[in-house]
């Protein structure tokens, strides 16, 4: 293997911090014996859905009630390879966090790829700006409920 370097590199780079619901979280990583660091993570403490917003004459946004096609999958971040850029409105997913690992297993492409575009690839998917919007409204619906349940107690 001759991806290995004469002795390891022990400094640590570590992070951490807590949700706004209480999880504490943390990471840590080191480069060892590699020659270079082959690893990367996503600590994401909060997660939201981006729903693509319709320019005039677009026909939709990219989390309407359309089919589950994703466009975004097959575009860059600038749009139709060269047009105007997207533009994109985030839904908050509340209580939603999403925490990875990515082993380089010999090479780094494939770990930094995913640690850097996970986040952003998962928010623009059909289905996951269709879960945000049902999870939203429920939890609009259950705070009110709440509040009326409280408020008809104090009478």
């Amino acid at each position: 293997m001759g991806n290995l370097l004469g002795a390891p590199v022990t400094e640590k780079e570590t992070h951490r911090g807590c949700t706004p619901e209480g999880l504490a979280w943390g990471v840590s990583s080191m480069q060892g014996w590699r020659i270079h660091m082959e690893d990367a993570h996503i600590c994401q403490p909060f997660l939201y859905a981006e729903e693509r917003i319709a320019k005039k004459g677009d026909g939709g946004g990219g989390g309407g009630d359309g089919d589950d096609n994703n466009d975004d999958a097959k575009m860059d971040d600038e749009g139709d390879g060269g047009g105007e850029p997207k533009k994109f409105v985030k839904i908050p997913v509340p209580g939603h966090s999403l925490f990875a690992v990515y082993d380089g297993h010999g090479g780094s492409f494939a770990a930094e790829y995913s640690g850097m575009n996970f986040c952003r690839v998962l928010a623009r998917q059909v289905k996951f700006v269709k879960y945000a919007k049902m999870f939203r409204e429920e939890s609009e619906r259950k705070k009110k409920e709440e509040e009326e349940k409280n408020g008809g107690e104090e009478d």
